[in-house]
């Protein structure tokens, strides 16, 4: 660009279209205002008070909109351990080394199995693999996808 030329911004709010500029993120907007007021109002004072006041016929929100299985208390769903662990031991292969019981305490055997299966394949978790990803895990994976 030269001296003599100015810059001009592509984008400007008179050019985007506006359904960009109007868009709402899925835990924003009325639902997710309302649910938050509702929730702040039962945790605010004497409960049965507060929803005879307010009209509010529930003891709890749960905000199942926003994809969190695992809040507490109401879904409480346990998290998926098996991929953790997996990723706490190729992470820190040290891990693997140890022998004692309190190992097999922590981590089940198909976690273990599964860990050093990555860790033979590819080496480190830490370094960077060819641009599509690891032979052996795109390999798994195809077999996977084909039913073998």
């Amino acid at each position: 660009m030269s001296a003599s030329t100015s810059y001009q911004p592509v984008l400007t709010e008179k050019s985007i279209n506006p359904h960009v500029l109007n868009v709402e993120y899925a835990v924003r907007g009325e639902l997710s205002n309302r649910a938050n007021k509702y929730a702040e109002l039962l945790a605010s004072g004497d409960h049965e008070k507060v929803k005879k006041e307010n009209g509010i016929r529930f003891d709890s929100v749960v905000t199942a909109n926003i994809g969190n299985p695992q809040q507490q208390p109401y879904l409480a769903q346990k998290p998926l351990t098996f991929w953790r662990q997996v990723a706490a031991l190729t992470e820190y292969p040290d891990l693997l080394q140890n022998k004692s019981g309190t190992l097999s305490d922590l981590f089940p055997s198909d976690a273990r199995a599964r860990a050093e299966q990555i860790l033979r394949d590819v080496g480190s978790v830490g370094a960077y693999s060819h641009s599509k990803g690891a032979s052996s895990i795109r390999k798994h994976v195809a077999q996977y996808i084909e039913g073998a």
